[in-house]
């Protein structure tokens, strides 16, 4: 028998998905929102709904609006970016511009290479 998909509490879904593409762990977007991991984790498995407050906390940290995160509007997602992909790209940041063109241009030949495309 297949293992139980998790049943979650529509906001820890939003919360959850947002959360993941923008890249972010529990961490940082407790971080960025100014609470503690601990309340992050609490509102993504629990199944009631934070007071405003916090709503409006996480919603800025997310740069979505509150009335997106608490499911009132649709919100857009871009594509999921690894947390890995956004560590990397910040540690390429404190490169030089000329530096950074040769790690896009291996990244892009890499790429290629694994689509047959070269």
């Amino acid at each position: 028998m297949p293992p139980r998909a998790k049943i979650r509490h529509p906001f820890a879904a939003r919360l959850i998905q947002l959360r993941k593409a923008k890249g972010f762990s529990q961490y940082d977007l407790a971080d960025k929102a100014g609470v503690s991991q601990r309340v992050v984790a609490h509102y993504e498995t629990v199944v009631t709904n934070p007071a405003s407050g916090t709503v409006l906390r996480l919603a800025k940290a997310l740069n979505v609006s509150p009335d997106q995160l608490m499911g009132f509007k649709p919100f857009k997602i871009k594509e999921p970016v690894s947390r890995k992909t956004v560590r990397s790209a910040k540690l390429m940041e404190v490169l030089p511009p000329k530096e950074q063109k040769k790690v896009i241009q291996y990244i892009r030949d890499l790429a290629a290479k694994h689509n047959g495309i070269e």
